[in-house]
């Protein structure tokens, strides 16, 4: 409230206000109309949905407003406020002008561009305040277009990470799940196009049986790349999944009947990305790929409310190399100052994928799988890596060296912890036996058997345990070109990629030999 009277004093008309998903951006709209209403402004106030609508309007009402609904015989122009779809005063343009607001709150400011130029031109005169969670409009990787034509300023930003942070909302946590689909020339923003490729049955079974799995009973929401992908899915998922669209009649019963628990999931392409709010939801599903940093980080939203310990965000399509679409590495960089470095970032990321033996691309790079979930992790200022499927997070403190490693075992992750070049100076934290590989300075320890989450946050916290963070080496030795007696030992692994630094050789060395040995100990019988 502050920044907008500020704003007001410093006489802007347009301005945005920003604030992470599930943080109470529609009780400060509430706040806003009551207040407004009563100064004799003749707000009004424009959402989305017909769900976002009614919940607004209840919400202005608990406010102590009273506001009229203008939407399909609905006319509520006689009373000191509004509320109503951006669709319904589109066709009803004369009627807004007739109506002379002052101030006019529009909800979803990211959404529908064209048609706010429409609707403002009818009110020129009125103060036009917008409310986000993704204060930038996406054209691929985030970035802005449109929204500063629109609006003078931002003046105010609460982001996901600030209120995380905060405890306003839950951890969230990502997961990543290879499908056995091929993507290559696929145009993205062509629905029918990624429904041709995804809505098949092997696809759909594989994402329901990683859902029962590994999530099974939990509330749920799963994006789609259209309906018929929606109800495709939603088939494979058996009789506690449903799907929900904008022209289904049924839509109101089945989403109640979710929030009751009566479904786990509900399967929907854009019907439910924006402004649905459900506590329960604790996974969200990108069943299909998005290049829009702005829809992904609306779908996360979906599962951020308190009430739970943690979301899961479980990507299905984001490991292709050959198409610019978001996944949930980007959260980290999803903060408006990170923006101007994505180039930097992106090119990192290049320089650190290899190319193993027979050509096949593996992702084999820094992946923050968990670096908006995991404090262990964050303490450590470590990186999760990727490599031939599973997660490695390699550390070291002068000779000291560690390793976590979490890779599938049948149905199950499996999370081994490993000491290398010097044996433990302490009682290892997780019960069990350790055990020694080739010599004396390599043991091992079976820290989780379970869900990746668990395998995960197990790994991080036994290598703050052993006091191993990620490399302290020097920046500039870090940063100078990989040495040739490290690219001989990069290619012994298959690693034939030119241009790495000798940081990141180091960090994909540590890796290689942590998988190797793992997997040796596994078949040793090692306890897994």
């Amino acid at each position: 409230m502050a920044a907008i009277r500020a704003a007001a004093t410093d006489g802007r008309k347009t301005f945005l206000l920003s604030a992470a998903t599930g943080t109470g951006k529609g009780t400060v709209l509430a706040a806003l109309l009551a207040l407004a209403e009563r100064k004799g402004s003749r707000p009004v106030l424009v959402s989305h949905t017909e769900e976002l609508v009614a919940d607004l309007l209840d919400r202005c009402k608990g406010a102590g407003a009273s506001p009229g609904l203008v939407k399909a015989s609905a006319a509520g122009w006689g009373s000191p406020s509004v509320v109503a779809s951006r669709q319904t005063l589109v066709n009803r343009l004369d009627d807004l002008r007739a109506y002379a607001p002052r101030l006019v709150l529009y909800d979803e400011a990211h959404l529908a561009l064209d048609a706010q130029l429409v609707l403002r031109e009818r009110v020129p005169g009125a103060t036009w305040i917008g409310f986000t969670a993704t204060p930038f409009r996406s054209a691929g990787r985030g970035q802005t277009e449109g929204l500063g034509d629109l609006y003078e300023a931002c003046v105010y930003e609460y982001s996901l990470r600030q209120a995380i942070d905060a405890g306003d909302l839950c951890d969230v946590k990502g997961r990543r799940v290879v499908l056995d689909v091929d993507l290559s020339g696929c145009d993205i923003d062509d629905p029918d196009d990624l429904s041709a490729r995804l809505n098949v049955d092997a696809v759909n079974e594989a994402v329901a049986a990683d859902y029962l799995a590994n999530h099974a009973g939990v509330p749920a929401l799963y994006f789609c790349a259209d309906v018929a992908h929606a109800r495709g899915l939603a088939a494979a998922m058996g009789p506690r999944a449903a799907v929900v669209s904008g022209d289904d009649p049924l839509r109101a019963e089945k989403i109640a009947a979710h929030r009751a628990g009566e479904l786990d999931v509900l399967c929907n392409r854009d019907l439910l990305a924006f402004g649905y709010d459900d506590p329960r939801i604790a996974v969200v599903g990108m069943a299909a790929p998005t290049a829009s940093l702005n829809r992904y980080m609306q779908v996360l939203g979906r599962g951020t409310r308190k009430g739970k310990p943690s979301c899961i965000i479980v990507d299905y399509v984001g490991s292709t190399e050959t198409l610019e679409i978001v996944n949930y590495a980007d959260l980290s960089r999803a903060e408006k100052k990170a923006l101007a470095a994505r180039k930097r970032e992106e090119e990192r990321e290049a320089r650190a994928r290899v190319e193993t033996v027979g050509g096949k691309v593996e992702g084999s790079r820094a992946y923050e799988v968990f670096i908006l979930g995991d404090a262990a992790a964050r303490r450590l200022g470590a990186h999760w890596y990727e490599w031939q499927r599973a997660f490695v997070l390699a550390g070291r403190r002068g000779e000291r060296k560690g390793a976590a490693v979490v890779h599938r075992d049948g149905a199950d992750w499996v999370g081994i912890g490993m000491y290398r070049d010097q044996p433990p100076t302490r009682t290892p934290w997780v019960k069990g036996e350790a055990r020694s590989l080739n010599d004396a300075h390599d043991q091992f320890e079976l820290l989780h058997r379970g869900t990746l989450d668990d395998c995960a946050s197990a790994g991080a916290e036994y290598l703050r345990r052993l006091d191993v963070p990620a490399s302290t080496l020097p920046a500039a030795w870090k940063q100078a070109p990989a040495t040739d007696r490290q690219l001989g030992a990069l290619r012994s692994f298959g690693v034939k990629k030119p241009g790495l630094s000798r940081g990141e050789a180091v960090l994909l060395l540590d890796a290689a030999i942590a998988i190797r040995k793992a997997r040796q100990w596994q078949r040793d019988g090692g306890g897994v």
